[in-house]
């Protein structure tokens, strides 16, 4: 039945496919693509010269099947195609029925037609060797290019397999046919995007970034040199020593609160115990140390030949349907000081930072419709004004008076939307248990109906067996272990569709996306008459939420017009490490001018 919707809405249901190699910060080059037409039963094989012309229109009469379309829909970006509007991705729509249902599921094409039953799947050794074929070569020989054709084919086909498999699943379970096509078409239109942001890529300041990396065992040395005369728990080969660390726990009087290995009982050295204890001045010292002494060059950046760094979006990554972006290949998953190397392309084009201000408090606000969340969210204070109808900061308080307060109340609101206990919230701020229920108590006493809603939210998915977003994104809860974790997907995911909504607007509006940054885009727009596609931008951002939610989200904008620009503290670290970069390169012409003489 649902087939039959869409072959009465398309022209054409075009399954396809392509193998393309693509190094590390690069475009894709496209080696061949095969395409099959469902409604005529037309396939076309392209390879070579035939990838100049695309066979089938891309129109709004043509729907585009693939199997995680991201990659089809870069190569079509790579050999000058536009990309298409109406995308079905069977890996985003298979997530979508059955991801959470049982633990340790994959969603590869081949696992997902193994699911559903679909017979003679190639093996997955067969897979991986025509992959390294593909990659590992330039040129292909006749019988390869041919193995490989077939190989594509073959991928087509279960992609079909699986398509039809999906909608019947559908069929199965009763679903609107409009409401399906409609919300498939939404995600797989996002997927689309996400091809032409990783297009685009990043902008990096490519001369600072490569000179950078020049000097950086230099910069690695004199770091941890200089951090260890505080530090004392490197030894004289740059070397952490376990038993000098455990000194350092002692001297700050940490060994009772330190979490210690399982296997050892020695104090744990991992990034997420150090980040939990970064409060001390030395701990997060020892942070920064660790950072370089444990890399072999500097992370978060895949740069290309054109000067942009590119990696997956991996958009639907995470339950909540969120990206999840590999924090060493993109600067926006590394360290925030790292950002200092993103920059315009040229003098003739801006950058700009567009981010929703205090979204999670207002998806929290407009989902629960909660009057007293949504009054003191529009008035862009709410964490404060919280505080301050509990007499924890006086009338009249604004961030700048009474930051640690606002802090202590924004932690704990955001906390709260995801479950979160005092005693979890005393780590978070390091206070007084005594102290966090109190703010607990304060924000469930000013916002009861947002907690009422959020109860009966929680209770409502575990009756019927998943979550689901307005927009159709859906998890299946009878895995999840925590209850944070269920109370945490409404607001996280609603947050998704509203980005996925305004990459949308903002792509066809034809402004260049560069990342989407989990409530912010970074997009670059030409100089000349900038002004007025920042405006755009922040417009276009502000009507995706109310188009979610039912009410906009104001927009903070910061203009980037030579390079990315930090936040005080991320800031204050990237002034640090340039003075020691500085003076490595300093060392060096100095070293080069003695060897002339």
């Amino acid at each position: 039945m649902l087939l039959e919707v869409i072959k009465d809405n398309f022209n054409h249901i075009v399954v396809f496919d392509t193998e393309y190699r693509q190094p590390a910060g690069e475009n894709p080059t496209v080696v061949c693509m095969v395409l099959k037409d469902i409604i005529t039963g037309r396939c076309h094989r392209l390879k070579g010269k035939e990838l100049r012309l695309f066979p089938f229109p891309i129109d709004d009469n043509t729907l585009f099947v693939a199997h995680y379309a991201v990659a089809e829909i870069s190569s079509m970006l790579s050999l000058g195609f536009k990309k298409p509007n109406f995308i079905f991705d069977t890996l985003v729509e298979d997530k979508k029925l059955r991801w959470g249902k049982v633990d340790g599921q994959r969603f590869g094409l081949l696992d997902s037609c193994r699911h559903y039953g679909i017979k003679e799947t190639m093996s997955v050794q067969y897979k991986e060797s025509m992959r390294k074929l593909v990659m590992g070569n330039e040129k292909y020989t006749t019988q390869q290019m041919k193995d490989i054709l077939d190989y594509c084919e073959e991928d087509v086909l279960n992609t079909e397999d699986l398509f039809i498999k999906i909608l019947k699943e559908h069929d199965r379970e009763g679903s609107d046919p409009e409401k399906i096509i409609t919300q498939a078409a939404f995600h797989g239109r996002a997927m689309g995007v996400c091809a032409q942001i990783e297009a685009n890529g990043i902008p990096i300041r490519t001369e600072a970034l490569n000179d950078f990396n020049a000097h950086f065992e230099e910069i690695k040395k004199d770091i941890i040199v200089r951090n260890n005369k505080i530090l004392n728990v490197y030894d004289e080969n740059n070397k952490l020593k376990y038993s000098k660390f455990s000194d350092l726990i002692h001297r700050l009087d940490l060994q009772d609160v330190w979490e210690l290995s399982e296997k050892t009982h020695r104090f744990r050295t991992d990034k997420l115990t150090l980040k939990k204890h970064k409060k001390h001045k030395e701990i997060q010292l020892l942070r920064e140390t660790k950072e370089f002494a444990d890399a072999k060059n500097l992370k978060g950046y895949q740069v290309g030949s054109d000067g942009r760094s590119r990696t997956s979006l991996k958009m639907y990554g995470q339950i909540t349907g969120r990206t999840n972006v590999s924090p060493a290949e993109s600067p926006f998953g590394a360290s925030k000081w790292l950002r200092n190397f993103i920059g315009p392309s040229n003098s003739s084009k801006a950058l700009g930072y567009a981010d929703w201000a205090a979204q999670e408090a207002g998806v929290m606000a407009y989902l629960s419709q909660d009057k007293n969340m949504i009054a003191d969210f529009v008035t862009k204070n709410i964490y404060l004004l919280c505080a301050i109808k509990n007499n924890a900061a006086p009338a009249g308080a604004i961030k700048a008076t009474h930051p640690e307060v606002r802090n202590q109340y924004k932690v704990a609101l955001l906390g709260c939307g995801y479950g979160q206990t005092s005693f979890g919230l005393k780590h978070k701020l390091e206070i007084p248990v005594y102290d966090a229920e109190r703010i607990i108590a304060n924000i469930k006493k000013t916002y009861p109906v947002f907690f009422t809603w959020l109860d009966g939210a929680v209770a409502m998915a575990t009756g019927r067996g998943f979550f689901r977003t307005k927009y159709g994104w859906r998890h299946w809860i009878a895995n999840v272990k925590k209850e944070n974790t269920l109370k945490n997907f409404l607001m996280q995911s609603h947050g998704a569709e509203i980005m996925r909504r305004a990459m949308i607007a903002i792509d066809e509006a034809g402004i260049e996306i560069n990342m989407p940054v989990h409530d912010a885009i970074l997009f670059q727009v030409d100089r000349k008459g900038c002004a007025k596609k920042f405006r755009l931008v922040k417009k276009l951002m502000e009507q995706a939420a109310e188009d979610v939610l039912g009410a906009p989200i104001p927009i903070e904008l910061k203009i980037i017009r030579k390079q990315y620009d930090q936040e005080e503290q991320a800031q204050e670290k990237w002034n640090r490490i340039m003075s020691i970069y500085e003076k490595a390169r300093c060392n060096k012409t100095l070293h080069r001018k003695k060897e002339r003489m």
